[in-house]
């Protein structure tokens, strides 16, 4: 009977690798060993399919960044209207900074607006803002609190 059970189980893990069903990757985590983003998009902040969401890079003090991306369709597009509910670890308000491909600041859409919470579950309290990405290209965006500071870079397409 054991034997029937192990080699049951085997053809059923084979099987199950032959599906082709769609994989979903889970978002991310702080303890992913996912890259982070970087100066330039070298490389883009990683942004998890599904939900999507991005994940920033800390750099300053002990803080976690994540934004839940609602664009009109999937991917970071030029001219789109995208709004993003960030979730950022710090004391004090936040502050965002947009920066264009060139190096230029660029004004956000509007936010943040302080949010009293949602389903969107990340550490840190939560904001919103929109934003429109008027070029192709790296745009930077740089978050601040009174303790803590992390960027995220987006890599627009036309």
């Amino acid at each position: 009977m054991v034997r029937f059970a192990v080699a049951a189980f085997a053809v059923v893990l084979t099987l199950a690798g032959c599906a082709t069903a769609p994989v979903t990757t889970p978002p991310p985590t702080t303890t992913e060993t996912t890259p982070d983003g970087a100066a330039g998009c070298a490389p883009a902040s990683p942004i998890s399919l599904g939900l999507p969401e991005v994940r920033g890079t800390p750099t300053h003090g002990d803080t976690s960044l994540f934004g839940w991306i609602m664009a009109d369709q999937p991917g970071i597009h030029t001219g789109s209207d995208i709004k993003i509910v960030w979730r950022m670890v710090g004391d004090g308000d936040l502050h965002v900074q947009l920066l264009a491909p060139d190096g230029t600041a660029h004004p956000l859409s509007w936010g943040p607006d302080a949010h009293g919470g949602s389903n969107y579950e990340r550490p840190g309290r939560e904001w919103g803002t929109g934003i429109v990405l008027d070029a192709p290209g790296c745009w930077q965006l740089n978050f601040t609190t009174d303790t803590t500071a992390a960027s995220v870079w987006l890599e627009a397409t036309s």
